[in-house]
């Protein structure tokens, strides 16, 4: 396809984007603005009414949407209940009085939950956060976008993403090697994140700064959080376990088994009764919730379905254009599934075809970890970035403007890592 053509494509999914935020500002609700931008991108691009149903359909039973959606609505539950029990605020109101700095409190709950790599999980940490800032002089919207920023500054170097992994199998890169080069762009987004939002000195709480002889033994502090402590450690171990027994899962159902046993651990701890599970579990937030994550999974289905990365892809003659390409591509991708996984199954099968062509197979390193940090910027500023959406609905803030403080940033970032990246390209000459 020639340069017009690819043009047309950007303005096609111009188009589609453009619907979903018509659908927001209407107040359409979320799950349906996002199912109208993904039947028009769709229509767009060529498929049919009967193609678009069947991808519909496909996707309420994919397994992948199965098990995401699982995971998510455990997240709720496990949240749910340790809101309704309290459990949550006591976790954070002790954890307070043993943190000193007050923008350590703020970030270190985002960033804790942030080692699950799971959809939505920026909502485990929201009310965490909304508490550590009870009481200071922080305004809602910066709260959101803290916990949003802060809950993915591991999402290019942790090793447990499914992204990552998916990542290292299609560039064909031992995850150690890429772990090597990638740990140092944590640090970027740290920095990056702190200078953002957390600039000027925060006001500690009144109930933070009031440290006194009453304060609560910190054993007993952090078993409060052992929910949280199960849901991390209980992945590896379910892996162990079934492995032992020689019986195989994906990633995503020991997630779910390790967040079902944290909701356990929670409910015994708080002594919740059994029969308030249920209408924690159904209530219209999680409903909601499943919908809108239904939607973003028909989206990237039909992304893929109708071939929108390839209409865009062009052809790279010349190495300036394969940069172009390893730019527009993953970004692009990321903002249109707002998901790791999602940016790098679409156009890193792409990206490493176009290295072979072009003989650039032993450059592949650098170009990876390139295409990870541009992909990573279109889901850090796409509109139907699972977390992105859960944090503005719990904050209730208004989207445009959670969407402005989360690009900037986002942009800053991936400046930053562009340059190391060019350090390690071009001074380490790092190879594979």
């Amino acid at each position: 396809m020639g340069t017009f053509g690819t043009y047309i494509a950007l303005a096609k999914i111009g188009l589609g984007f453009s619907l979903i935020l018509f659908g927001v500002y209407r107040k359409w609700g979320l799950w349906l603005s996002i199912l109208l931008g993904a039947v028009a991108t769709g229509f767009l691009f060529g498929m049919g009414p009967t193609d678009v149903a069947l991808s519909l359909l496909r996707t309420a039973h994919e397994p992948k949407f199965l098990s995401i959606g699982g995971i998510v609505a455990c997240i709720l539950l496990l949240s749910s209940v340790q809101e309704f029990t309290g459990q949550g605020h006591r976790l954070v109101a002790g954890l307070a009085q043993h943190m000193r700095s007050p923008r350590l409190r703020l970030i270190f709950f985002p960033a804790l939950i942030g080692l699950l790599p799971m959809p939505g999980g920026a909502v485990f940490s929201c009310p965490m956060v909304r508490d550590m800032a009870e009481g200071a002089n922080i305004p809602v919207e910066k709260q959101a976008l803290i916990n949003y920023w802060f809950r993915h500054i591991w999402e290019i170097s942790w090793p447990l993403y499914p992204g990552y992994i998916l990542a290292c199998i299609l560039a064909d890169i031992p995850i150690s090697l890429l772990w090597r080069y990638t740990w140092p762009i944590v640090l970027i987004s740290l920095t990056v994140g702190l200078l953002y939002y957390l600039r000027q000195p925060v006001e500690a709480p009144d109930a933070a700064r009031a440290v006194s002889t009453d304060r609560p033994p910190l054993g007993t502090v952090l078993l409060e959080g052992l929910p949280i402590l199960v849901a991390i450690l209980g992945m590896p171990f379910y892996y162990a376990l079934f492995s032992l027994a020689d019986i195989d899962f994906t990633a995503e159902i020991y997630f779910i088994f390790s967040l079902l046993t944290a909701v356990a651990t929670a409910t015994v701890q708080t002594r919740l009764p059994l029969k308030k599970i249920p209408a924690l579990l159904f209530s219209p937030g999680v409903v909601r919730m499943m919908l809108v994550i239904y939607t973003i999974y028909s989206f990237k289905d039909i992304v893929i379905g109708a071939h929108v990365i390839d209409s865009i892809a062009g052809a790279a003659a010349s190495p300036l254009a394969l940069l172009c390409l390893f730019c527009l591509l993953p970004v692009v991708s990321g903002l249109l599934t707002g998901l790791m996984a999602g940016f790098v199954g679409t156009s890193f099968p792409l990206l490493m075809g176009l290295l072979w062509q072009m003989g650039l197979v032993d450059d592949r390193l650098t170009w990876t970890i390139f295409a990870l940090i541009a992909g990573n910027l279109g889901q850090m500023s796409s509109p139907i970035h699972a977390c992105f959406i859960v944090t503005a609905e719990f904050f209730h803030v208004s989207l445009p403007r959670f969407w402005r403080g989360a690009v900037v940033p986002a942009c800053m970032q991936f400046a930053l890592a562009s340059l190391y990246v060019a350090f390690l390209h071009f001074v380490v000459q790092a190879k594979l």
